[in-house]
């Protein structure tokens, strides 16, 4: 926006004065011209004998094809001596005396719209030819008006703040956003006010007599500049010239000043009040090449000379603003102007919805209206139906825009060093038409093929029904029949405009351009017929803002707009209707209220989830697994709304393929974008590199706020807007650019853009209330207890204040934080970063009620008592109790691998806990003993705020399995094994060493792992032997197999994973723990996770794999069965319901 207001402009049409085109006549032609061809740009001189007793006739065309004169009555009043006749709509009527009109000459005539107004100048004298002609309203209230213009068009037009004469100059088509007439025009030949104004063709000459050689131009001059200028004036509107082309002299040379825009532009100066703006561009919708760019230069050398020149002799003289406009690639500009983009003071672009596509995504809504086959496949559509997709249209025309906005003013800065560069609507609004070449078209070209007994014939149009040659006239029978459902689609899209509702949409529009940053809107043309086109054609449809003199939807819009008048139509998610919650009666009191009924958790039934039933885990088997982490590369479908797993923010602009700028984000505390910089766009990715292991279909993004939000990826196949929601089909697939990457392209500071949510398909409206997806809950449920070690990152840094731990409402459980705070907490410009906790414990204790497993928890290593307190009452009291807690501090601090094992050691210093001398040295000895000391602080609280229920609480102390004197340490050290209850370690089995050349699968199971279990079993004794003689109990917090290799299609470690004996290594490694006695929980680690070069970890590659190829995981299952008598529900054995990889859907 040039000066921050809003500004609404129209496109001006006139009604066109048209002669007939068809040859042979010849007239005369007045001052201003001579044409011996159709027309004439003033008034004829003579009228020639056509043949033997025949004179020519002069006939004009108001308002043609249609009901578009005002009915009444009208007084013509001409200068010169003639007769004039009327047809179409006008009848000559008595005359009416009055003191206005006296003259014996005015002629009285009556209008009833319904073709338009023919006017014949059937008689003229060459001595006095009849002239300047007038046709003036005997009643109304513009009966005895002095005024130019009639007050219905003025009204129509009042408030508005730019108007764009492009139709009036016949420098722009109508229906059409291209320029026309390009040829050069002579001042002397310009449209005079006193002449017939609008569509006047000035042909060549064929008779060299009557013209002479230096008239033979082809111009067009349309409407009267000093008009223009009136109308620019009475409505106090600035105006917006389209110019011809300039002379080839001025575009070849910088030293000579086209006259045409030179005496077009001192006119201009001169009459117009210099209050206002002058928009001048040449052309419309030009900036393909070159040769655009030097005639735009040539324009704008030749008005800007003037101006200056006016100015050097004291004149008052309007602003100039000089316009380039494109239809919508900003390199049609930028790149052919380079440093001439120094002389461009605004760029113009269409700001059209209805049909128009994203840059980014496939739109469907785009194509669907212009689709051959749509009419066919959708022959019922409502107008209702019709307006929601031009909604919807609007919103994926709002993203491209705003990039096309983003991009020249990046582009702009950077070539003139001037920021915020006006990007100007010069045709905005609806615009939607069904196709204009298809079935209707295609029975025309049948038509003339039998008419010319011609087949087959060799034209073809569109695709589908009809695709390829028209081969017989039996054709026409179905070609006829879509083209009768096409015209029918494009009544209804003719409606649609003409409906109530259109005031709404086309309202919300302009105020998501304004929100982009869209300067001056000019709609599309000010008057417009709808075009019904029952042969198909480019005038189909109804794109203009008014079809009729009396109001209409769009033009009660842009009044609403200018009045200040509330938008109609939703904005954002708060403007929508919020469906109450249904409560549950009896309340659920071991379950889920969902409309109005409890579904229960694991374990418990009825209808306040109050009675006790059996659940998958009830036998007393000793497997329990560490949930895995939440990652967007992640194969297990732990969470519905895969925005939880989602990545720290990326920087990038509009400009280049960067996949990372660097450029820091303005986060807020809630870790999204306060605002965005200039060119600059944030994106985080989801569902990325999962070999195709993610759900397929749709995927429902639902958010807050004002902003844009753009899906992108290969993954990605289509997109439908809504407000504060988009559904988006998601295609999983191993293609480089895989995954869906979620880009925030434009977000309001006042109402930024937040609480994202990505639905997987399917889970729209149970998402809130169940957030696990039910696969996930099948894959875990026999599990004795769960281990939350990798759900609290507890390996890398972590925030340990209660204040900033992970909510449940945060948008990602993945990554850190970084927002911009001050230090008085308020957000600025400091950079502060949060380590993440990754999931909440809310949703920890969640999943523990909806299992019924024993949750195992892992404190963060620098939580304070304040945490540890504050963590221990909500487990208390959002627990169900026929569950136990684990309860351990830090993850493996026996070593400084991970952050923890760093922060005992130091602590452990500092307190000075090491006792000097031990052989394992005195640093190893302090993070020990810091180690059992923090652990026992931590029970203590634990336990006190459990009080009577302190037995549910079993306090781990994790040990290293190949070390035996840590255990004997952490636990002697202060008496640390007073206030600690079962030890445990991590016995992995695997001995796998890549290097070794000689080593294959056979080997590996046969001696190698075999080898590796035996090895296992003699620390598991020894460490068995000294927690019984501190009365513990020994437990593993993982386990498991460790082959770990180089990711390669030759990786023994992933390939023996993949192997059915794997999982008679698994039944062999858990059965030789009972065979040695040890009856502690076993977990393993982890629950699902890709093979890599990491490791394969994963009892599943993913929650969907196919269980017959789950080795271990059938053997871990099997092991519950053998060894426990557990029941293990059957998957499989549901044909009709099952997925793609083999499982049941729950």
């Amino acid at each position: 926006r040039l000066d921050g207001s809003k500004k609404l402009v129209c496109n001006m049409i006139t009604y066109r004065f048209n002669t007939p085109s068809t040859p042979p006549y010849t007239t005369a032609c007045g001052e201003g011209g001579i044409d011996g061809g159709a027309t004439c740009p003033t008034y004829p001189s003579k009228l020639y004998y056509k043949n033997a007793g025949e004179f020519d006739q002069a006939v004009a065309f108001i308002g043609r094809y249609g009901n578009h004169t005002p009915a009444g009555n009208y007084v013509v009043l001409y200068d010169g001596e003639g007769e004039i006749q009327f047809g179409g709509d006008a009848s000559v009527i008595p005359r009416v005396p009055n003191d206005k009109y006296s003259d014996a000459r005015d002629i009285y005539i009556s209008v009833s719209p319904a073709i338009g107004v023919e006017v014949r100048i059937v008689r003229t004298n060459e001595t006095n030819p009849v002239r300047n002609i007038r046709i003036l309203p005997l009643d109304g209230p513009d009966f005895l008006s002095t005024s130019t213009f009639t007050s219905v068009f003025l009204e129509a037009l009042r408030g508005l703040q730019v108007i764009r004469f492009g139709f009036w100059q016949e420098t722009v088509r109508p229906g059409d956003d291209g320029p026309a007439n390009n040829a050069p025009r002579l001042w002397k030949h310009r449209a005079l006010p006193e002449g017939p104004q609008g569509h006047q063709q000035w042909r060549k000459a064929r008779d060299d007599v009557l013209t002479g050689a230096a008239d033979k131009t082809v111009v067009d001059p349309g409407v009267a500049i000093e008009l223009m200028v009136e109308l620019a004036n009475t409505l106090h509107a600035s105006p917006w010239f389209c110019m011809p082309p300039p002379s080839p002299e001025s575009v070849s040379s910088t030293d000579v000043f086209d006259d045409y825009n030179s005496k077009f532009a001192t006119l201009v100066g001169t009459t117009l009040d210099p209050s206002l703006q002058v928009y001048v561009e040449w052309s419309s919708g030009t900036g393909y090449a070159n040769w655009d760019k030097t005639k735009s230069l040539a324009v704008f050398r030749a008005w800007t000379k003037t101006f200056n020149d006016l100015r050097a002799s004291n004149m008052s003289v309007p602003r100039l603003v000089r316009v380039v406009s494109t239809t919508k690639f900003v390199s049609e500009i930028t790149d052919h102007f380079g440093s001439d983009l120094q002389f461009v003071d605004a760029f113009g672009v269409s700001a059209k919805f209805g049909m128009e596509t994203t840059d980014v995504v496939n739109d469907p809504t785009g194509e669907w209206f212009q689709d051959f086959d749509f009419p066919l496949k959708h022959p019922n559509i409502t107008v209702n139906e019709i307006l929601d997709l031009m909604r919807e249209n609007s919103m994926h025309s709002e993203q491209k825009l705003n990039t096309l906005i983003q991009r020249f003013r990046a582009i702009y800065l950077i070539k003139t060093g001037r920021p915020d560069v006006p990007v100007l609507a010069y045709r905005g609004g609806s615009w939607v038409n069904a196709r204009s070449f298809g079935h209707r078209a295609a029975v025309y070209n049948i038509q003339m093929c039998i008419s010319r007994d011609v087949f087959p014939c060799e034209t073809t149009y569109g695709y589908g029904v009809l695709d390829g040659p028209l081969t017989a006239s039996t054709t026409l029978v179905t070609a006829t029949a879509n083209a009768a459902l096409e015209l029918q689609l494009e009544q209804k899209l003719i409606n649609a405009s003409r409906h109530p509702r259109m005031t709404g949409i086309y309202m919300d529009f302009i105020e998501r351009w304004r929100r982009i940053g869209g300067g001056v809107f000019v709609t599309s043309e000010l008057y417009k017929p709808a075009g019904i086109c029952p042969t198909g054609g480019k005038d189909c449809a109804n794109n203009g803002l008014m079809e009729s003199l009396s109001d209409s939807p769009k033009l009660r819009a842009v009044k609403n707009y200018i009045n200040g008048v509330p938008l109609i139509e939703p904005f954002t998610s708060a403007d929508l209707h919020q469906e109450a919650e249904v409560p549950c009666s009896p309340a659920c009191v071991h379950g889920t209220c969902w409309q109005g009924a409890c579904e229960c958790w694991r374990g418990f039934a009825g209808a306040s989830c109050t009675e006790v039933v059996p659940r998958p885990n009830q036998c007393e088997h000793d497997i329990g697994m560490n949930v895995g982490g939440i990652s967007d590369w992640s194969t297990e479908w732990t969470f519905v709304d895969v925005f939880k797993a989602s990545r720290d923010w990326i920087p990038q602009d509009f400009t280049s393929f960067t996949w990372a700028t660097g450029i820091p984000i303005e986060l807020g505390d809630n870790d999204y974008p306060t605002r965005l910089k200039p060119n600059q766009r944030v994106g985080t990715m989801m569902i990325r590199d999962l070999y195709g292991h993610a759900p397929a279909g749709v995927y429902v993004v639902t958010y807050d706020g004002d902003g844009i939000l753009s899906p992108i990826m290969s993954d990605i196949k289509s997109v439908r807007r809504g407000v504060g929601r988009m559904e988006v089909e998601v295609q999983p697939s191993t293609v480089f650019n895989n995954g869906f990457f979620l880009v925030i392209e434009r977000t309001n500071p006042a109402d930024p853009i937040r609480n994202i949510r990505v639905i997987m398909p399917g889970f729209e409206h149970r998402a809130k209330s169940f957030p696990f997806h039910p696969w996930y809950l099948q894959s875990i449920e026999h599990y004795r207890a769960l281990r939350f070690m990798d759900w609290s990152r507890a390996n890398v840094q972590q925030s340990g204040s209660w204040a900033h731990r992970t909510k449940v409402n945060d948008r990602t459980y993945a990554g850190d934080i970084q927002y911009n705070m001050e230090p008085d907490g308020t957000t600025g410009n400091s950079t502060v970063k949060i380590w993440r906790d990754g999931v909440p414990i809310e949703l920890m204790v969640r999943l523990a009620n909806e299992i019924g497993a024993d949750p195992w928890f892992t404190v963060p290593y620098n939580a304070d008592d304040e945490f540890v307190r504050e963590m221990a009452g909500l487990v208390l009291s959002t627990l169900r109790k026929d569950v136990k807690v684990y309860l351990e501090w830090t993850n493996e601090a026996w070593h400084t691998g991970f952050e923890g094992g760093k922060y005992a050691q130091l602590m452990g210093l500092q307190l000075g806990l090491q006792q000097g001398g031990w052989y394992g040295g005195d640093a190893n000895e302090a993070r020990f003993c810091y180690i059992g000391y923090r652990t026992a602080q931590i029970a203590r609280i634990w336990k006190q705020v459990f009080g009577a229920e302190a037995d549910r609480v079993i306090v781990v102390a994790s040990t290293q399995a190949v070390w035996t004197i840590v255990t004997d340490k952490l636990l002697s050290c202060q008496d640390a094994y007073k206030d600690i209850d079962v030890v445990g370690i991590a016995p992995y089995f695997g001995g796998y060493d890549p290097k070794n050349a000689s080593l294959t699968l056979d080997i590996l199971f046969r001696e190698t792992i075999p080898k590796s279990i035996a090895e296992g079993r003699a620390l598991l004794v020894e460490h068995g032997r000294i927690a019984s003689r501190y009365n513990k109990t020994l437990v593993l917090y993982e386990s498991g197999q460790s082959l770990v290799g180089d990711g390669s299609a030759k990786d023994l470690g992933i390939l023996a994973n993949r192997d059915e004996r794997m999982g008679l290594m698994y039944q062999m490694y858990y059965k030789d723990m009972l065979n040695i006695g040890m009856r502690g929980i076993k977990m393993h680690f982890s629950s699902a996770g890709r093979p890599s070069k990491y490791g394969s970890w994963g009892l599943l590659e993913a929650t969907d794999q196919n269980r017959a190829f789950a080795y271990k995981y059938q053997a871990l299952l099997q092991h519950m069965e053998d060894e426990f008598n557990c029941i293990i529900r059957p998957y499989g054995g549901c044909p009709n319901n099952c997925s793609s990889h083999g499982e049941c859907l729950s």
